[in-house]
């Protein structure tokens, strides 16, 4: 009977280790898998559209001018007005972007080129220009600007000769 007591004692010291080890083995598998998912839910990158997103290019922008041939003074200058729903765009009408401001841009020596902006920043355009937003107001105001341009997230098909995007405005004035 001893010499099952002796052996019984050991497996039962193995079954023990055995125990322990599985237990912090099964301890570490969830510590790692719960940083697994939780990193894998928080999302802290920077979104590749919209008002969050990086700038894509600036106004002004030194290369307009080498290569297009568009002034700084040209590239600073739109037309800024709001953009009230029953104003369709053939192009670009997303309900998103309905009762916004937006600014528009011909371009030089091209009769069919326009840039348009829309902004992202509202809140700092001055009150000057709020009278814009009433309703049945389909006006527009000739301004400088200048910002970071950033793509939009909705985009349909357009011809070559027009861009669309968002604006996050450093500077505007009436010209």
């Amino acid at each position: 009977m001893k010499f099952l007591g002796i052996y019984g004692e050991k497996c039962n010291r193995i079954l023990f280790f055995i125990a322990r080890y599985v237990e912090e083995l099964l301890k570490f598998v969830i510590i790692i898998g719960f940083m697994i998912l939780s990193g894998a839910c928080s999302d802290d990158s920077i979104p590749d559209c919209g008002c969050e997103s990086e700038g894509v290019y600036s106004i002004p922008n030194q290369e307009f001018e080498d290569v297009y041939g568009i002034t700084i003074k040209e590239q600073m200058t739109g037309e800024l007005f709001y953009k009230h729903p029953e104003l369709v765009d053939e192009f670009f009408d997303y309900d998103e972007y309905n009762n916004r401001f937006w600014i528009v841009q011909l371009t030089p020596n091209c009769g069919n080129c326009r840039r348009v902006f829309i902004v992202c920043n509202e809140s700092e355009i001055g009150e000057e220009y709020e009278r814009l937003k009433k309703k049945g107001v389909y006006d527009s105001v000739r301004v400088q600007f200048s910002g970071e341009v950033k793509r939009p997230c909705r985009i349909g098909h357009l011809p070559a000769d027009m861009a669309y995007g968002r604006i996050q405005l450093n500077y505007l004035k009436n010209q």
